[in-house]
């Protein structure tokens, strides 16, 4: 990836900005015989930034095979100028879940009639188990007094294997029970849905049966025009309606 480079004309501008009095042409020769100066190397000084503090950007080109295609695509990317430490994601750890437990016992000072839900992402063997965000403690969040209701997020795949459904599904009813709480699950209905569509029904199914108090799906009509819409939103929509229907006994 090429470095960005200011123009000479650009140099001549910051010049003139910080008080110079000097040419175009004068800009010119210096650039043109400093790029002869033998031996001239590019120095590099580390700098400490605190956190939050500021972000770099760059820009540039890469090549990539798309479709079988060899081509060259502009990319760019933002980032800190201070990556995460092991004390960050320990106290990030460590805080997470005591700031939203913090936010649940504003809300009920408010209004205390209101039911406080705070979801879960699965954490077993998954990916969010790796960021030690603090919140995705299962047992953790089932036992904070600050929360309603024990909720637990979707998976991510589409095609994640019944197995895994029942098996999150048997231990959210597990932990909402053991904390005197009801229970809750969340279905994908974005983006990635399954290969088969009808699977949705199953998963509805095998919450029901484990005994899953609220079941809920993400998002609001599969995310119709939206750039998180399934292929056909509708039919998706409609799969989970048939679904809660034979779950709920209803006519829909």
């Amino acid at each position: 990836m090429g470095k960005q480079l200011l123009k000479k004309r650009e140099f001549l501008l910051v010049l003139w900005n910080q008080g110079y009095e000097i040419g175009y042409t004068t800009v010119c020769n210096y650039i043109r015989e400093r790029g002869k100066a033998p031996g001239v190397k590019e120095a590099y000084i580390r700098q400490e930034y605190q956190l939050g503090d500021i972000c770099e950007f760059d820009w540039g080109e890469v090549k990539l095979i798309i479709g079988g295609i060899r081509m060259k695509v502009n990319m760019s990317a933002f980032t800190s100028a201070k990556n995460l430490t092991k004390t960050v994601l320990k106290f990030r750890f460590d805080q997470a879940n005591e700031i939203l437990a913090e936010g649940s016992r504003i809300v009920k000072a408010i209004n205390p009639d209101l039911k406080v839900i705070q979801r879960s992402l699965p954490a077993d063997n998954h990916f969010y188990s790796t960021r030690a965000r603090g919140f995705d403690k299962w047992e953790h969040i089932a036992f904070n007094p600050n929360y309603d209701v024990f909720s637990t997020s979707i998976l991510v795949n589409g095609n994640d294997t019944m197995v895994a459904h029942r098996n999150l599904a048997k231990k959210t009813v597990s932990l909402a029970k053991q904390n005197n709480k009801p229970s809750q699950r969340w279905i994908q209905s974005f983006f990635r849905p399954p290969e088969n569509l009808n699977t949705i029904k199953d998963i509805v199914r095998i919450y029901a049966e484990e005994g899953v108090d609220s079941i809920f799906s993400w998002t609001y009509r599969a995310g119709q025009d939206t750039f998180l819409s399934v292929p056909d939103p509708q039919k998706v929509w409609d799969i989970l309606g048939d679904a809660y229907g034979e779950v709920l006994n209803l006519e829909i």
